[in-house]
């Protein structure tokens, strides 16, 4: 009796799926799920970008180069670039910007846990104001306002190869005129 109480609720399972309806029980795990992995992502994207903005705002070059992989940090280039970087984007006063939470990454899950997990986060549109040379300046404003974007590609778990967690490069647009890079996109 037990065997075909079994066979009954796989066989009713079967016709439920197979029709392309989930019981609600299973829609709403599968939404909870859904919901906690894009929340975890969206803060972790959070917190990093509002870091990379702390860096470039204090000019903070041992933070900034600490939160590459060890692969990027040991290129002898990774303090000339960030030099270059913060030139480049030169922030006298920081204003405002925007960060997507929703971005484009991939993971790899074994036995339950994360064994490779990527995402490629962007600020679209960082704000800043640049002190000008009043004397050239006819207008009598102090200020420019300056419009950058600035994209990564982060590295959150990699077990076959740990050197290669952390950021892998930083693109910094001042938008539409030129762009400056920090570090290489290793093959993962």
């Amino acid at each position: 009796m037990k065997k075909i109480t079994i066979v009954s609720a796989i066989a009713m399972l079967i016709m439920l799926t197979s029709c392309g309806e989930l019981p609600q029980v299973f829609r709403n795990s599968r939404t909870r799920l859904l919901d906690a992995i894009t929340s975890e992502e969206s803060e972790k994207i959070k917190e990093m970008s509002n870091e990379i903005i702390r860096c470039f705002t204090e000019k903070d070059k041992d933070m900034l180069k600490s939160l590459f992989c060890e692969q990027v940090k040991n290129n002898s280039d990774i303090d000339k670039e960030i030099d270059n970087a913060f030139e480049f984007l030169d922030i006298d006063i920081y204003t405002t910007s925007t960060i997507k939470n929703t971005v484009s990454g991939g993971d790899s899950i074994s036995g339950g846990e994360r064994i490779a997990w990527y995402l490629t986060p962007e600020i679209p549109y960082l704000s800043i104001l640049k002190k000008v040379d009043s004397d050239a300046d006819v207008r009598g404003y102090e200020h420019e306002r300056y419009y950058y974007s600035i994209s990564y590609y982060w590295q959150l778990a990699y077990e076959e190869d740990k050197s290669l967690v952390g950021l892998h490069y930083i693109i910094v647009e001042l938008l539409n005129v030129d762009s400056i890079k920090i570090g290489v996109r290793s093959q993962v």
